[in-house]
């Protein structure tokens, strides 16, 4: 194995000539990785149901704020993030949604019939010539002038026509939330449909409603739905009942329109059918607050020590702590170990901070890793203790999830070069292994934990 463990002393830090693998080096902890968690480790929270859930993100180093109703995602926070996109992603492709990037500006007369409704909630910006424009709010009419735009004329024979991003919003909320459930910037995945008829429309909105009941069982939390509209219009929320600022409440995660053809004639969108006549095109309309839907799934996965995350959004799949920092063979075989789930892709951690065991576990299980690995000298000593066969089942679907979304898709195992880990050298070893649900503590070997994690 192509590595050196060399320990010395500077000063009062240790350094250590670790492995190499050719892109930096991401078989160590690196600083920013826990942004803010340590500074935060002696701050208390309420639970259950989010309680005191400002608390809770600033505590597991979710986010921070920068001024009224705006908000830096934090590292921790952004990987939570970019795996909650990735589900939807994979969600918005079972049902053949091609994703796209609409512009944030928009020009001024684009939302035309919804001026009054927005009212002062628009930000307004003017270019260098004095022009009004717009900080986007919704996309709708934006779409279909884009549609209008570029597919004229529009023939039956290309719709239906879905379309989706996931993109940044604006909107000047007079009472901001200090939950961040209610921001001036906020990140949403909405999607555009585009129909020749109801029926067509009809069919892609159950399709949407199907894929939005899949994403919040994926992650775990329970929905209502709340149905409006009239005989010409239907909408429907998905409501989640939190406590998110220390009352229980009602937050919308989601919303889906059936706006039948009423902002397409607006922005003069038709289509062609036989015979060149022109007919209105029906639309829907599909929205996800993105961190809305984080910071749900947060007040319902947290308990006293934190996030208590399903594997599918944790921001690590599972982390690999290096109990004896000065001892050269447990730190060999904590870099090995931490290589091989890389190499099997996964997105490890390897916890080797320079603190007490005792601290970086409280960090480890705040930020809501779901799997934690003690990597020590009584562990492989230790007599086999294997987790019970219901506990094992639940671990092994819970990890079989996560895999269908998100193995191989982080950044982290591109940068180890494949073929050097000696993974077979390390499957008779033990670890004491945690799983973060639901707190036990048990001895198993390596090869009993690839299993478990299904890799």
């Amino acid at each position: 194995m192509r590595y050196s463990c060399r320990s010395h002393k500077i000063g009062h830090r240790r350094y250590y000539d670790r492995y190499k693998c050719g892109i930096g080096n991401p078989l160590c902890y690196k600083n920013g990785e826990l942004l803010t968690v340590p500074e935060s480790r002696g701050d208390t929270f309420d639970v259950p149901e989010g309680r005191n859930l400002p608390q809770l993100l600033h505590k597991a180093g979710i986010l921070g704020k920068t001024g009224p109703g705006t908000y830096a995602q934090l590292p921790i926070g952004w990987k939570i993030i970019t795996r909650l996109k990735r589900v939807i992603r994979v969600e918005m492709a079972r049902i053949a949604a091609q994703e796209c990037c609409l512009p944030i500006i928009q020009q001024d007369g684009i939302i035309k019939s919804r001026l009054s409704e927005f009212g002062s909630d628009m930000f307004k910006l003017y270019d260098r010539q004095g022009k009004l424009l717009h900080l986007s709010p919704t996309c709708e009419e934006l779409a279909c002038t884009f549609i209008s735009s570029e597919l004229s004329p529009l023939s039956k024979s290309q719709l239906p026509l879905v379309l989706y991003q996931i993109n940044t919003k604006f909107r000047d909320e007079m009472r901001c939330s200090d939950s961040g459930m209610r921001c001036r910037e906020f990140l949403m995945k909405d999607a555009y449909s585009f129909h020749p008829d109801a029926v067509s429309a009809s069919l892609t909105y159950a399709d949407f409603k199907e894929a939005y009941e899949r994403i919040m069982n994926t992650i775990g939390i329970e929905c209502h739905l709340r149905k409006n509209g009239d005989g010409n219009h239907v909408d429907e929320e998905f409501l989640v009942n939190i406590n998110a600022d220390g009352e229980p409440t009602e937050l919308e995660v989601a919303h889906l329109f059936q706006l039948g053809t009423t902002i397409t004639s607006e922005a003069g969108l038709m289509f062609e059918d036989a015979g060149r006549e022109q007919k209105p095109v029906y639309m829907n309309s599909y929205g996800i607050g993105i961190q809305r839907l984080m910071y749900a799934a947060i007040a319902k996965h947290s308990d006293g020590e934190g996030l208590a995350l399903p594997q599918v959004m944790a921001p690590y799949d599972v982390a690999v702590v290096l109990c004896e920092l000065d001892d050269v063979v447990s730190r060999h075989f904590a870099s090995a170990l931490h290589r091989v789930l890389l190499e099997k892709g996964l997105h490890p951690l390897l916890d080797d901070r320079d603190m007490a065991v005792k601290q970086r576990v409280a960090d480890l299980k705040t930020i809501g890793v779901p799997h934690l690995i003690y990597i020590s000298h009584s562990a492989e000593a230790a007599t086999l203790k294997p987790a019970p066969a219901d506990v094992v089942r639940d671990i092994k679907v819970a990890a079989e999830v996560s895999n269908s979304y998100h193995l191989w898709q982080s950044e982290a195992p591109i940068k180890v070069q494949n073929g050097g880990s000696m993974c077979e050298d390390l499957m008779d070893k033990r670890v004491r292994y945690v799983w973060r649900k639901d707190g036990g503590e048990y001895t198993i070997t390596v090869s009993e934990l690839l299993d478990l994690l299904r890799i």
